[in-house]
């Protein structure tokens, strides 16, 4: 199931692809915005669940509440910036 994520701000922009307990966000920031910052609202996630958070680029993991995912902030410092975050639900 495919989700996009309304929230394009600026030049930057996200695309959420869900499948029921995991999924993956894409964000990315184009060249000539000057906003750093990008406030999401990632569908289909269980507001009383734990998830994992894996930025794919650094490797590093942590662990969110269902809440934190719900209201994810983004920050992409550098123009033509990306992140690709994969997410599993990890306990309900």
């Amino acid at each position: 199931m495919l989700f996009q994520v309304d929230e394009i701000m600026g030049n930057m922009v996200a695309v959420q692809f869900d499948d029921g307990d995991h999924g993956v966000i894409v964000a990315c920031r184009r060249p000539d915005t000057k906003q750093k910052v990008l406030s999401l609202k990632p569908r289909a996630i269980k507001l009383d669940g734990t998830y994992e958070l894996e930025n794919a680029l650094s490797g590093k993991k942590k662990r969110l509440s269902g809440q934190e995912m719900r209201n994810l902030v983004i920050r992409l410092l550098q123009p033509r910036s990306a992140v690709i975050l994969f997410y599993r639900l990890v306990k309900r």
